[in-house]
């Protein structure tokens, strides 16, 4: 037999944290320390809330962002007002910041109520700066990914087809190993949309889900719809209707591939964020209705060190094309038992005024903004995840979840004559030097 030489693993940091943005002058900076590492990639998530606390009625400034370098960045935002007798809702994509949040208001165009983008990676986490300054100290969730095992990261604008085709989308330099996409119902980035139309998706080479959602703007009854599954990673429900919806066929040398299955008249344009390297899993779970009840996760292949969980907060994933009323979106995110944090919404169907309401919690990484449903973190497992229901669920509902973990070991290189690579390294034979 020929013995063989095999790598050691490579790093993987991971943070799950929150902050409050910054209510100084348009140039302001502030600093997110604390990490132990500096970040090539950050996720962003947030709802309008200034503090954690328990769901309250609320309008909710809901969006995701992300940050790579000072250049290369981007998010979807979104607006619903609560307690108006005519629904004000509004969205937004946009490629010049990573955090930014719109005004809630019957009026559109909406304005900003704040942005902020990146000024530095640093040693220690990350420096902000305000490019428009916020009305309200919200606070921010995020997920932070560094270390040498993240080889590659890159986003680019993605402008859906006019019609339902295969669409290739090169020109990252890399074959990812995830892509997250960020989704809004608009023909240009940075300029805002009707209706509060929000999509976060991700894609791995082996599965894909999506959550959309939306609150219809300018009606005296509220109409507002959900829909999330697997099997896409881009889709726009609004009116009670899907306008959009495409899956991720594969990834190339360059990219990957999108299957457009529904188009919008008006265009889709998403931000595509790849990231090579590291390990990932996708999957889904029921929540329970019993308290401390686990749910265990398991076949990843890898020992996951952070899990990114959303959902609709309904009872089942939405069938292809079909939406399911009420806007309900839960994001959160984990690297340890401790450090995990989630921020939800809810806006009502059918509803003569508009009924709103928003969480936020550093206790957990899923929360149901109708009741008190909410799930945490048990074990972190050789093979998956453990989590467990920490406050008793209204019902079982559906969520989906991406594990990261360390990169996977490089192939082994087989050399004649020497021993398998390990606690000393020995010839064979002892005497001949394999020079």
């Amino acid at each position: 037999m020929i013995p063989t030489v095999v790598a050691l693993l490579m790093a993987l940091n991971m943070w799950s944290g929150t902050f409050n943005v910054s209510t100084g002058t348009v140039g302001t900076t502030w600093s997110v320390t604390g990490l132990g590492f500096t970040p090539k990639v950050i996720l962003f998530y947030w709802n309008g809330r200034t503090a954690t606390g328990t769901v309250s009625a609320a309008s909710h400034q809901q969006g995701v962002g992300y940050a790579v370098s000072t250049s290369d960045r981007g998010n979807v935002t979104s607006q619903s007002l609560n307690g108006n007798t005519n629904m004000g809702a509004d969205s937004m994509i946009s490629d010049d910041s990573c955090i930014k949040v719109l005004v809630n208001t019957l009026t559109s165009p909406p304005g900003l109520a704040g942005a902020a983008d990146l000024q530095s990676m640093d040693a220690d986490g990350f420096t902000l700066k305000v490019t428009t300054q916020f009305s309200a100290g919200i606070l921010v969730g995020y997920l932070a990914l560094g270390g040498s095992d993240v080889t590659n990261v890159a986003s680019q604008t993605v402008t859906g087809p006019a019609t339902a085709t295969t669409q290739n989308v090169t020109g990252y330099g890399f074959q990812p190993d995830v892509v997250f996409f960020f989704v809004c119902s608009n023909n240009a980035v940075n300029t805002s949309s009707t209706s509060s139309r929000f999509g976060f998706g991700v894609a791995t080479a082996a599965t894909q889900y999506i959550l959309s959602g939306s609150s219809f703007d300018n009606v005296g009854t509220s109409v507002t719809c959900t829909y999330c599954r697997a099997g896409e990673c881009i889709a726009e429900a609004v009116n009670n209707a899907t306008i959009a919806q495409a899956s991720c066929t594969g990834f190339g040398s360059d990219g990957f591939s999108l299957s457009w299955s529904k188009v919008g008249s008006s265009g889709s344009v998403v931000r595509a964020l790849a990231i090579k390297g590291p390990s990932f899993f996708a999957g889904d779970f029921m929540t329970s209705t019993t308290v401390n009840a686990q749910i265990p996760e398991t076949g990843f292949g890898f020992a996951p060190v952070s899990v990114l969980v959303a959902s609709h907060n309904h009872t089942s994933a939405s069938s292809a094309g079909t939406t399911q009323a009420t806007d309900q979106r839960s994001v959160g995110s984990a690297s340890s038992n401790s450090g995990r944090n989630v921020f939800s919404v809810l806006d009502a169907n059918a509803a003569a005024v508009g009924a709103v309401s928003t969480g936020a919690a550093t206790f957990g990484v899923y929360q149901n903004a109708q009741g008190s449903g909410a799930v945490d973190m048990q074990t972190w497992d050789s093979n998956g995840l453990t989590f467990y229901q920490r406050n008793s669920d209204n019902f079982a509902n559906f969520a989906w979840f991406l594990a990261v973990g360390p990169a996977p070991p490089p192939a082994a290189v087989s050399y004649p004559g020497w021993e398998a690579f390990g606690p000393a390294v020995k010839f064979d034979p002892p005497d001949v030097l394999p020079y």
